[in-house]
């Protein structure tokens, strides 16, 4: 049997020693257990990757070449998605969320047609009848409201979209 020796530290520098080691990743933003289901597809056979869930740690063993992909793909997902975004809270007061946000939607993120795709997500708040805008751009949080605003105008109860149908016999 081999035995392997490892040097087990904190991934405090940017420069890995060679050979076989142990590196202790605490993660900020993302759950260790989703960011172990990223990096099994890419880890080597000889690899070992533990997660310590209730301290959000991955624990990483490998050769220096191992655990720089694994550094890269934690690099890459454990990151911040809303640091610098702009965000908007939108009340509605005349209509129901679920199908006024399914309305704004069809405006702004229109597949590939929009420009605008993709720079504006929208978020249902069910308990609080609003739509949550988050934009990279504060700019478009105006635009976003003034459609918000568009659909919920008074045209009957909530949910009930202002049609109203009358059933005639002939």
């Amino acid at each position: 049997q081999g035995l392997h020796t490892a040097d087990t530290s904190l991934m405090m520098s940017d420069k890995l020693a060679t050979g076989y080691q142990i590196k202790v990743i605490p993660l900020e933003f993302v759950g260790a257990a989703d960011m172990a289901e990223i990096i099994k597809p890419i880890a080597q056979k000889n690899a070992i990757l533990k997660i310590d869930a209730a301290r959000n740690i991955l624990f990483v063993a490998g050769t220096q070449d191992e655990l720089e992909r694994i550094l890269d793909l934690v690099d890459t997902f454990d990151v911040n998605y809303i640091a610098g975004m702009s965000f908007g809270l939108y009340p509605l007061e005349n209509t129901e969320v679920g199908s006024t946000i399914a309305d704004i939607e069809n405006i702004f993120n229109k597949g590939d047609k929009s420009p605008l795709t993709g720079m504006l997500r929208f978020i249902a708040i069910k308990h609080l009848n609003a739509i949550l805008v988050v934009s990279p751009q504060r700019a478009y949080l105006k635009e976003a409201e003034k459609w918000v605003r568009r659909l919920d105008q008074q045209n009957g109860a909530i949910g009930e979209g202002g049609v109203i149908v009358y059933r005639v016999q002939y």
